[in-house]
């Protein structure tokens, strides 16, 4: 750039020819109380009046300042006078009131915050690093970030010095104030989400010394509880104080970051202690950015420690793991039950390149639930085969063809019946009796065998059946088989896995539920359920003093590769159905499936019934885990357009086949099988 002008600059100091004016503040009047007055701009009843004059005021007033004392707690704090224009009234005047402190008390107030579980979830993922906003009067403070979880470990003290509170001593000891605590997620570029909220009041003694413990808090998310906090809150006197002793505490411990973490005399006591899983394997599992899982692991995430499995090699041919033991050897949680710390359970989809996401997730919120305390191995492990029961022959057998839907048993088992006394083997008479009285004896014997073949006739299957059913309707289709039969068959009410008794069917695996997704699994639009793990786990306390430790509970487990089975199904009745025709009724028959198998009795539909017997017995062959599922439908038969699905039920064959109650399910305690 070229310049075609210039011109000199000057620089010169400024100097003050006359020293400043000192400003001086105005002087507030201390003017006497008797002599204030009130201000307004008209002068009219109603109006209102200020203390300092402006402007536009046109009218004034003596303002009087007159301290009140109510005669007792009760007392309203407003004059009445009375009004000379109505008598037995009064004018209600509510004075001016001012609330005066006098000097004002220090306090500290320690936060201790733990831990937390079952909390919303911030990412896609299920999972949230979430962290806590504390606040507490006027100030605020951040706790740690705890990365990919939802039941986040914090372990740490946060601590507000020289709190000072005007509050009565008195006052504060009966009505603590509160400490309010808000739970976020932390996202690198969006504003962080907010999981829920805390309010809690702190806890304060007068008595030095007295230690909070830590307690459960809900968390609270648009008005419904989402999730818990272990923590705890403590108000401390550092002032001189006529109703809460003065005490100072000394700094927590501080680990390795920094941080202060929980002091002793709060956190819960620990243990020496062993957990064992069972991961036996996944189920059902939906499919994750538009790709099936194939290839999962499962990952079990407790009080910072974590195992995990292999990973499978194809779920189509086995999802069962090949190695399904994992064992936390040696780990310190606490003694008492209500602090037993949650457990993540992480399934995890190996893909291309290395990815590796997050496909399921199950938060067990507290191990209380698997704690052992007899090690026992055979208590835990099922059978593998149902128990020798010594029981009559029976009749009960099938008699068409399975693939066809044949119909139920036909004929009942025969019943024990008393042998007759057999005569003297000289051929007289016993003493005390003569021959024509064992003649007539032998006679009566015959008959009643004779009497009992033709109920043995009359009387099948079905008569011991309607005989095992409580209620008139089964009473009457038995007509007189209980008289002469004493078998019985077990009908249950409801499912298996909610008759008492039989633990659910969970023995031995447990079902874990998986969840992916934002929110809450309680909430519309929240997590959904992406599949199932199938697993056990065992926790009990290892001895501290250096004494043998006990053998591992699942070491002699069963095999987990895949068995084949044949599976019988037999289809009694159904009751109370759905109408499907217009004329309030259903042609019903059945439908059965394991795996791609599929049989049905559509050629013997039952016509015009909403209540129909089928009668019939289906047999399929599997594997399992593979076909674990078995799926029944009822369907009502149309002639020309599609048939009406009235309803379905899916039966988990493999908890079944698993549990140490199938050998006995079924087998009355009296009668034969």
């Amino acid at each position: 750039m070229y310049h075609m002008c210039r011109r000199r600059r000057h620089i010169r100091t400024r100097q003050r020819s006359t020293p400043a004016k000192e400003v001086k503040p105005k002087e507030k009047t201390d003017l006497d109380p008797e002599q204030q007055w009130e201000f307004c701009k008209v002068f009219r009843t109603g109006a209102k009046y200020h203390t300092k004059e402006r402007t536009f005021d046109l009218a004034k007033r003596r303002r009087w300042l007159r301290k009140m004392i109510a005669k007792g707690a009760a007392d309203p704090p407003y004059f009445q006078f009375p009004n000379p224009d109505k008598k037995n009234d009064f004018i209600v005047e509510a004075p001016r009131t001012f609330l005066t402190f006098e000097a004002p008390l220090t306090y500290e107030v320690r936060v201790y915050l733990y831990q937390a579980r079952s909390i919303r979830s911030g990412d896609d993922s299920g999972m949230s690093d979430a962290y806590c906003r504390v606040s507490f009067q006027r100030r605020s403070q951040k706790s740690i970030m705890v990365p990919e979880s939802v039941m986040p470990t914090w372990d740490q003290t946060i601590i507000f010095e020289n709190i000072q509170l005007y509050e009565d001593p008195q006052q504060l000891l009966a009505n603590p104030p509160d400490v309010c605590i808000e739970i976020y997620d932390k996202d690198t570029i969006a504003k962080d989400d907010f999981l829920g909220r805390i309010v809690a009041p702190v806890f304060v003694h007068a008595t030095a010394g007295v230690q909070p413990f830590l307690k459960w808090y809900s968390i609270y998310y648009a008005g419904q509880p989402h999730g818990q906090l272990l923590a705890a809150f403590h108000l401390v006197a550092t002032s001189d104080n006529p109703a809460i002793k003065k005490q100072q505490l000394p700094k927590p411990p501080q680990d390795q970051q920094g941080k202060y973490i929980v002091p002793s005399g709060i956190r819960p006591e620990m243990q020496k202690t062993r957990i064992e899983v069972l991961a036996w394997g996944v189920r059902e599992m939906k499919r994750y950015q538009l790709l099936s899982v194939d290839s999962p692991s499962v990952q079990i995430e407790c009080g910072g420690n974590l195992q995990g499995t292999d990973q499978i090699q194809s779920v189509k041919k086995n999802p069962n793991f090949g190695s399904p033991l994992l064992c936390f050897e040696t780990i310190y949680l606490p003694k008492k039950k209500v602090y037993c710390p949650p457990v993540n359970i992480r399934v995890l989809d190996h893909r291309a390149f290395g990815r590796k996401p997050l496909v399921g997730l199950h938060c067990i919120e507290t191990l209380d639930k698997y704690r052992v305390s007899d090690q026992t191995l055979a208590s835990f492990l099922p059978p593998l085969a149902p128990p020798k029961r010594e029981t009559a022959p029976t009749d009960s057998s099938p008699s068409k063809d399975p693939a066809k839907g044949g119909d139920a048993p036909d004929a009942a088992p025969a019943a024990p019946a008393a042998a007759p006394a057999a005569p003297p083997a000289d051929g007289k008479a016993a003493k005390g009796t003569t021959g024509k009285e064992v003649a007539v004896t032998v006679e009566k014997k015959k008959d009643e065998e004779k009497k009992k073949e033709d109920v043995e006739e009359k009387y099948d299957w079905w008569s011991k059946f309607y005989a095992s059913l409580s209620g008139p309707e089964g009473g009457l289709k038995a007509g007189d088989y209980p008289k002469y039969y004493r078998d019985r068959l077990e009908v249950y009410p409801g499912p298996l896995e909610k008759v008492d008794g039989f633990d659910g069917l969970a023995d031995f695996l447990d079902t874990f539920q998986l969840h992916r997704g934002k929110g809450s699994r309680d909430e519309d639009g929240g997590s959904k359920e992406v599949g199932v793990f199938k697993g056990a786990i065992k926790m009990y306390p290892l001895p501290e003093d250096g004494s043998e430790e006990p053998a591992r509970i699942f070491a002699k487990a069963p095999s987990s590769s895949p068995v084949p089975v044949i599976v019988r199904v037999y289809i009694v009745q159904a009751i109370d159905l759905t109408p499907k025709d217009d004329s309030g009724k259903n042609d019903a028959y059945v439908i059965v499936q394991l795996g791609k198998k599929k049989v049905d009795s559509r050629d013997n539909y039952i016509p015009n019934e909403l209540n129909p017997v089928f009668g019939c017995f289906f047999e399929l062959e599997g594997t399992l885990p593979i076909d674990h599922q078995l799926k029944i439908q009822v369907k009502d038969y149309d002639l020309v357009s599609a048939d009406d699905l009235i309803g379905q039920t899916v039966i988990d064959l493999e908890n079944r086949y698993l549990t140490k109650h199938r050998g006995v399910i079924g087998i009355p305690e009296i009668g034969r099988a």
